[in-house]
């Protein structure tokens, strides 16, 4: 499937299209919210269920297909409802690790040396050409990314969990700070453009993003 399809869908299938877009905000933000530490859960319960290094551990059960499956409708539904429409956040996400990657500063050099080289050199030559003038599907940007990895299995794992829920904390802190911004501006004590502009900070195409090689 191509992402702008699934877009497509969650736009169908979002059951509070009607809703103010403050309140659309706080709907999508808190499902993502939500769905992730369902989703940290779900693979934690299968990793202990397997005994911690079972045989299987790195095979999805049910659960974790439905907590992934809900957590990517929330986050498309989110980076939609912040940008008044379709946004290709895989694509932004691909333009910013080649910016990072490829630079030359002291941090992209920590990122050169940690990279194998060929897969590095992929990368780059890949994402100068991406998205591809046809579109592309999950699997094209799956396979691309994944050149970035610089570990496999199990640390793999571990390691896109921790970002998963680095970024579960950074989402709800910013929600709560807008709320508390919100009720303060409604008592007379600030202004709107404080609230807007923490709720800004949440939105998926005005933030920076959360880098694997932090």
């Amino acid at each position: 499937m191509k992402p702008v399809d699934y877009a497509a869908f969650v736009e169908r299938t979002k059951q509070f299209a009607g809703k103010p877009v403050d309140e659309q905000r706080s709907i999508a933000l808190y499902g993502l919210v939500s769905e992730i530490g369902s989703l940290v859960a779900a693979v934690k319960k299968k990793i202990l269920s397997e005994g911690g290094e079972g045989p299987h551990w790195d095979q999805p059960n049910d659960e974790i297909t439905e907590e992934l499956g809900d957590s990517f409708w929330y986050c498309y539904s989110a980076a939609q409802v912040m940008s008044g429409g379709y946004v290709d956040i895989l694509s932004h996400n691909i333009t910013a690790m080649r910016t990072e990657i490829g630079g030359s500063d002291d941090r992209a050099h920590m990122i050169e040396r940690s990279l194998d080289p060929a897969n590095r050199e992929a990368f780059l030559d890949g994402a100068a050409a991406f998205p591809l003038a046809d579109g592309y599907n999950f699997d094209d940007y799956q396979r691309l990314a994944y050149k970035t990895a610089r570990t496999d299995g199990r640390v793999l794992l571990e390691v896109c969990l921790a970002l998963l829920w680095a970024a579960r904390r950074r989402t709800n802190a910013d929600r709560v700070a807008c709320f508390r911004s919100r009720t303060a501006y409604e008592r007379g004590k600030w202004g709107a453009d404080h609230c807007s502009w923490r709720c800004r900070l949440a939105s998926f195409g005005n933030r920076e993003p959360l880098s694997p090689f932090a």
